[in-house]
């Protein structure tokens, strides 16, 4: 339901994908709180299997390309 600019721009970036994905395997809340409680370190371990969290596994996950500078959730962005 986004405008067209945005759906174009989207695909230009290669986030387009990425939506495509969330939207079609969606997530499970239990199981997202779960993985969000035990990730220490980069690091869960969920029934025996433990994932690593790192930014080259996530643009590789999701196809969006690690570029940039990084961002933490509470820091402030630079102004242009």
């Amino acid at each position: 339901m986004a405008s067209p600019i945005t759906v174009t721009s989207f695909k230009h970036m290669g986030f387009f994908e990425f939506c495509e994905k969330v939207e079609r395997i969606q997530h499970h809340p239990v199981l997202t709180r779960l993985f969000i409680t035990n990730l220490h370190d980069d690091q869960v371990t969920l029934a025996g299997v433990t994932f690593t969290i790192s930014p080259a596994i996530i643009s590789e996950a999701s196809g969006i390309p690690n570029v940039g500078g990084k961002w933490f959730k509470q820091g402030e962005l630079d102004h242009f």
